[in-house]
C-alpha cells in the first residue's frame, strides 16, 4: 500500500534495499498519526520474516533483561507517546546495545517526543506530508479532505459521525463562555478517553475543533479566537504524555477556555 503514494517512496525504497544483515538495529520512525508507521512495522516484519512484539507498556529494567535472555530474533516496537522519560532513560542502553538479532523501532509524531540521546542512536525514517490529490484517491468529502493530513486520519474521520463532532466543536467556539460552567464540564462525557464506542473519537474531535478554529480566526481575527486556538494546542501536546489523566485534563483546560470567553 506505502508504495502508491509518492510522497512515501523513499520509505519504501529503503525498505526494498534491506535485509536481516543491512537492516539497522535501531530504527525511529516520525510522522503524524495515521502516516502509515503501523503499516511500515508490518512491511518490515514480513521483509525480515520475523515476530514483532511491541513493549511500550513493559519499559522497566527487569523485562529488558528477560529479552537478553530470548534466543531467537525479534523485532521490538516502542511506541514513544507510551513512555516517560524515566522510562526512556531506561531503555537507553537497549538501543546503544540491541540485542543479538534483534531490531528495535521506535514510532514517534514528532522528534520532540523523544531525549537527544536516543534520537542520536537511531537511524531516521520521516514520513513527508501527503498531498490533497493522494487523500483525494481516498475519499471526495471536501470537509474530510480540509481536515486530514493523512491516510489514517481521512480513514477514522470516514468511520465517525463528523457531522455531531462539528457541532459540539462549533458549541465550544461560539457558545462556551455563556454556557455555566457544570454544563461545559458535560462535554467531557461525550468523548471516548478510553475508547469507548459511543462517544466521540478524541483524535477526530481534537483535528476537527482545531480545523474550525483556524477558520474562525481567519473570518475573525478576535485576540479571544487567538488564545483559544492557543489552549487547544496546549491540551493537544500536553495530552500526549503517558501518564496522563486524560478526562480530568480536558476538563481542566474546559475550564481555562471557559474563563476566556466569559471575560
Amino acid at each position: 500500500m506505502l508504495e502508491r503514494y509518492n510522497s512515501q517512496k523513499h520509505i519504501y525504497q529503503f525498505l526494498e534495499k534491506k535485509t536481516r544483515d543491512t537492516f539497522p538495529r535501531s530504527l525511529l520512525l516520525v510522522g503524524e498519526s495515521g502516516c502509515g508507521k503501523h503499516h511500515v512495522c508490518d512491511l518490515i516484519k514480513n521483509k525480515l520474516n520475523l515476530d514483532m512484539q511491541d513493549i511500550s507498556e513493559n519499559l522497566n529494567f527487569d523485562f529488558l533483561m528477560q529479552l537478553y535472555e530470548r534466543p531467537q530474533p525479534y523485532i521490538y516496537i516502542i511506541e514513544a507517546s507510551k513512555i516517560s522519560i524515566k522510562e526512556q532513560n531506561t531503555i537507553l542502553k537497549f538501543i546503544e546495545e540491541p540485542l543479538k538479532n534483534s531490531y528495535i523501532i521506535i514510532l514517534a509524531e514528532n522528534s520532540n517526543q523523544l531525549l537527544l540521546t536516543i534520537l542520536n542512536r537511531c537511524q531516521k525514517l520521516i514520513f513527508n506530508p501527503y498531498s490533497i490529490d493522494e487523500l483525494r484517491s481516498l475519499t471526495d468529502d471536501e470537509l474530510v479532505l480540509k481536515i486530514a493530513k493523512t491516510p489514517g486520519q481521512v480513514t477514522s474521520l470516514l468511520a465517525n459521525n463528523l457531522e455531531d463532532i462539528v457541532a459540539l466543536s462549533n458549541k465550544i467556539i461560539d457558545k462556551i463562555g455563556t454556557a455555566n460552567l457544570p454544563n461545559v464540564l458535560t462535554i467531557s462525557d461525550k468523548l471516548a478517553f478510553k475508547g469507548e464506542k459511543d462517544k466521540f473519537d478524541i483524535e477526530c474531535f481534537s483535528r476537527t475543533l482545531n480545523y474550525l478554529l483556524v477558520e474562525k480566526i481567519k473570518a475573525d481575527n478576535n485576540i479571544k479566537y487567538q488564545e483559544m486556538y492557543k489552549l487547544v494546542s496546549d491540551w493537544n501536546r500536553e495530552r500526549k504524555a503517558p501518564t496522563v489523566v486524560q478526562n480530568f485534563l480536558f476538563e481542566r483546560y474546559l475550564v481555562k477556555i471557559h474563563e476566556l470567553m466569559r471575560n
